[in-house]
């Protein structure tokens, strides 16, 4: 396997690392504001276990096309790409499990109830974290761990996320 071949199967195993720890995180962080915000214990999202996927492919889409050098560039790569992201995955849920999981219909400059200026604020907020903190953290823990470990954390993790979605859109 020549160089380039090597680094771009390191980059692709860095951001299913980055996809899965920020899932998790993803969901974690749903759990503490919906419970929170209910008053009540609040479990969140569709599937069995402890992610949510939209957080994890979030967190690639800002990591690998909004980390501008340009703030502004940066902030509204955030706002547009992340705002598509969340529109698309509303619809998509909506369509395959026939529940809409969010609404934003009350929301100010809301489209369709499914994104919203408020939540839209939150992931540039979350977004410029991710690219300031989060990203050179995961690069130096993910340079600690061998490959070799990191390849069976992903291929298991996957496996158990895929196996997750299909059991729940099947429950649906």
């Amino acid at each position: 396997m020549d160089i380039k071949a090597k680094e771009n199967l390191e980059k692709i195993k860095f951001y299913f690392f980055v996809f899965i720890i920020m899932s998790i995180c993803g969901w974690i962080m749903e759990l503490i504001y919906s419970s929170i915000t209910l008053s009540r214990l609040n479990i969140p999202g569709f599937l069995y276990g402890p992610w949510c996927p939209i957080y994890g492919t979030g967190a690639v889409i800002i990591m690998t096309l909004c980390d501008d050098k340009n703030i502004l560039k940066k902030i509204g790569k955030i706002f547009i790409l992340t705002t598509i992201l969340e529109y698309i995955v509303s619809v998509l849920l909506e369509l395959i499990v026939g529940i809409k999981w969010w609404d934003y219909s009350g929301e100010f400059l809301n489209i369709n109830g499914r994104v919203c200026l408020l939540y839209s604020g939150y992931w540039i907020v979350i977004g410029l974290f991710i690219l300031k903190y989060i990203k050179p953290w995961f690069q130096r823990m993910y340079n600690k761990i061998k490959s070799n470990k990191i390849e069976i954390i992903i291929n298991i993790t996957m496996l158990v996320i895929a196996t997750d979605m299909i059991l729940s859109i099947i429950n649906a």
